[in-house]
């Protein structure tokens, strides 16, 4: 990574939150996606990590709804029922 990024890092995660915050601070039903790796720690430490490695392992993004909380996708649910 260059030298000149590192120095912008803090404030594009500090910026990635805020957005991430008030896109979830929505009062209606809309959900948005990310790469599991953009999820900053806020959502992470409530999220089932199981369910978090799942969607790395299948290549999904994390979809995001009300209240910062995860939507969990409808397959994980099915896996989960077969199990």
């Amino acid at each position: 990574m260059p030298d000149c990024i590192e120095r912008w890092l803090p404030m594009i995660m500090e910026t990635t939150l805020y957005i991430i915050e008030q896109e979830s601070s929505s009062s209606s039903e809309y959900t948005f996606d990310l790469p599991v790796a953009w999820l900053p720690d806020s959502i992470r430490k409530n999220a089932n990590l199981e369910y978090l490695a799942w969607l790395q392992e299948n290549g999904e993004r994390a979809k995001i709804g009300k209240n910062g909380m995860l939507v969990v996708d409808a397959a994980y649910n099915d896996k989960e029922a077969t199990s």
